[in-house]
């Protein structure tokens, strides 16, 4: 089943819908959310209570989605990509251009980019159906989020590792005061909130301007600054 809240995380609410298979992930992306699913399955809702179940031509675990330039992308496991230009109508399994698991991907600046295996592979793309492998260039052992946030994307990982890219090819360290896996970054109104192990919240902001190395570290759009929040002290 699922939870859900409608007053700002104040109260939640349990809902018995049960996806026709494993839910691997959940994403609001272009006015509503998408479960994605094992053996090539997808959920969608408007408004997250009334759900659809939709197959794709594909039987891979899918992990991530998103959506940009009129395209919903769906990543997973073994290097698929799935994608629809009809408003989810039809799906697609484009030609990837690795067989390495994906598990996430953010669209921004024009450009799909997409990662999660344990090899530090990263693909990119304009359009979500040509693809360029970037092998080997995330330092991440093993990333578990990207997003786009403040013209860049981060991506998200294993012992607390935050690395940021304008295109997906060139990756710059960002500082955050976290040893924790982080599985899950979300944009958060003025910034970042992720979240992993051990109950470790980071809320990363952007503070432009201030000089590189300064605050949180530097990234290659600016800089930002990253808080840690002890749930075990409130």
């Amino acid at each position: 089943g699922l939870i859900y809240s409608d007053d700002n995380a104040i109260t939640w609410n349990s809902h018995a819908f049960v996806p026709a298979e494993s839910l691997n992930g959940l994403y609001y992306v272009h006015d509503r959310f998408i479960g994605t699913c094992a053996n090539g399955s997808l959920i969608f809702s408007p408004f997250g209570i009334n759900w659809s179940d939709y197959s794709t031509t594909s039987s891979a675990s899918l992990q991530g989605a998103t959506y940009g330039n009129n395209t919903f992308v769906v990543v997973g496991y073994g290097g698929e990509v799935v994608t629809s230009q009809d408003d989810g109508a039809s799906w697609q399994v484009q030609t990837s251009v690795t067989t390495n698991h994906l598990r996430s991907v953010a669209y921004g600046n024009g450009t799909f980019v997409a990662a999660g295996g344990i090899n530090n592979d990263v693909i990119t793309s304009p359009d979500g159906i040509n693809w360029t492998l970037h092998a080997g260039i995330l330092p991440i052992q093993t990333c578990y989020s990207i997003i786009f946030y403040d013209d860049v994307f981060l991506a998200i990982g294993s012992h607390g590792w935050v690395y940021s890219s304008s295109d997906g090819t060139a990756w710059s360290p960002v500082n955050v005061p976290a040893t924790s896996t982080l599985f899950c970054g979300i944009t958060d109104g003025p910034g970042v909130t992720m979240v992993g192990l051990n109950g470790a919240i980071i809320q990363l902001e952007p503070a432009l301007g201030i000089g590189s190395g300064a605050g949180g570290g530097s990234s290659s759009g600016g800089c930002f600054i990253g808080t840690l929040i002890d749930v075990n002290s409130k």
